[in-house]
């Protein structure tokens, strides 16, 4: 039975509420958005203020900040990208950025500091899956409701015969995919990888049936792309096997479906010639369109980085720089999403220089090495499967990234608080090779 986590006195911790809470806002672009400024203040960063707010008062009583894993490399990282912010043509947008980075860093040490105890852990994983699923479930009706004659809520892409691109509450439906990719590569892991019982297998299949049919009904490229690369690794595993004569029945099973699955689509879009979901990538003799805009952009981010190398523009910076070469002089946020850069490790470079990047660089390693390093050695399944999950789910989230802007997505951020918080938390569980 799954459970809220309790205080001492047996009652609700607000804190975990306000968390679960912001994992089920973290996705929205459209829904409880508020204009301030020019810059979208959104309902989760609104709660997280408020968890902020508690985590502040928390630390004065108590006279101790914890510091979370790859907190010292962060906090270098964020220091360059506030010394940074002078050199710019928009520092009303730098300074707008640089508060949003600070706000996910503060997020990321509150998490650690309420999500405390195995429960408290396991309570947050779990809610955590859960908010997939239930803004799943929403874009699926969002693909529902027009087919039966009814308005479809938030929908910003059609396709031509009048079915929507499912987009949840994103801004469309390549972001919707970018969020949902992280729990499905969770749900995914626990499915066929797992080893612990925080799910049944038959629950376990259920949400992750869910999050794909949302993930293929959002039809984003990008989506499908890193799914096919998640897929992938089982597709190495299953050679390794064949290798050493021991071929697991789960990567033949996985093979084999993806390959189905792969043949069909293929088949079915051969057959309509409907070449509808190839536009703009030059395939299937359709204009390549999207493939050069992302060039273009990608281009012109590296070129921003060769006019800074070593000291950037900080984040809100790219865009104005960008501008700037093509003899525009960025003043406000309608014009400085005409210019935005592409690649987010890219993007991160050109903001911080080279001398920032080293320990972006630093926190991105220490955030997949340190976790997999964890659950190698507790013996703690459920923190295995936590861990292990949520480090993959980052890596792919991650990957996905490089094909679109802003390193401040806020279900990034958040992702990495949740992990930062199951690995503290899992860092108190005694080990087969050490001790306490």
């Amino acid at each position: 039975m799954n459970t809220i986590a309790l205080d001492k006195k047996h009652q609700v911790m607000p804190s975990i509420l306000f968390i679960i809470l912001i994992s089920l806002t973290v996705s929205s672009d459209l829904f409880l958005v508020f204009n301030v400024g020019g810059f979208a203040l959104r309902f989760p960063q609104l709660i997280t203020i408020l968890l902020a707010i508690g985590w502040v008062c928390a630390i004065i009583k108590k006279g101790v900040i914890k510091i979370p894993l790859g907190g010292l490399y962060l906090l270098l990282w964020a220091f360059v990208i506030v010394a940074t912010i002078p050199n710019t043509t928009f520092l009303t947008r730098s300074l707008g950025y640089a508060f949003w980075l600070a706000l996910n860093i503060v997020l990321i040490f509150a998490v650690v500091y309420f999500v405390n105890t195995e429960n408290k852990a396991q309570t947050l994983f779990k809610w955590y899956l859960y908010s997939f699923v239930v803004l799943s479930i929403f874009g699926i009706i969002q693909f529902i409701l027009p087919i039966v004659g009814l308005p479809a809520p938030y929908i910003t892409q059609w396709w031509n015969d009048g079915i929507p691109r499912v987009n949840g509450f994103s801004y469309e439906p390549s972001y919707y995919a970018t969020y949902l990719i992280t729990g499905w590569v969770m749900m995914f892991y626990l499915m066929f990888d797992g080893k612990s019982t925080l799910f049944t297998r038959r629950k376990i299949m259920i949400l992750l049936s869910i999050t794909t049919l949302a993930l293929v009904l959002s039809s984003s490229r990008m989506g499908i792309l890193v799914m096919g690369v998640w897929v992938a690794r089982y597709g190495l595993l299953f050679l390794k096997g064949l290798l050493m004569d021991t071929v697991k029945v789960k990567h033949l099973f996985i093979v084999a479906a993806a390959t189905c699955s792969g043949i069909v689509l293929v088949g079915a879009l051969i057959l309509s010639g409907d070449t509808t979901l190839l536009a703009g990538t030059g395939l299937g003799g359709t204009p390549a369109h999207s493939v050069d805009i992302r060039s273009t952009d990608l281009e012109d981010t590296i070129n921003v980085i060769k006019e800074n190398p070593i000291y950037g523009v900080s984040l809100g910076g790219v865009a104005p720089t960008i501008g700037g070469t093509y003899g525009v002089t960025v003043t406000n946020q309608e014009v400085a999403k005409e210019y935005e850069g592409l690649a987010v490790f890219v993007e991160v470079l050109a903001a911080s220089g080279f001398i920032g990047f080293i320990p972006f660089v630093l926190y991105i390693v220490t955030m997949i090495y340190r976790p997999f390093k964890r659950a190698a050695v507790i013996q703690n399944l459920a923190h295995k499967d936590m861990l292990r999950s949520m480090t993959y789910a980052l890596m792919c989230l991650l990957l996905i990234l490089q094909l679109n802007q802003n390193i401040l997505r806020p279900y990034l951020w958040f992702h990495i608080a949740c992990l930062c918080a199951i690995y503290a938390v899992a860092r108190g569980v005694s080990t087969y090779a050490e001790k306490g």
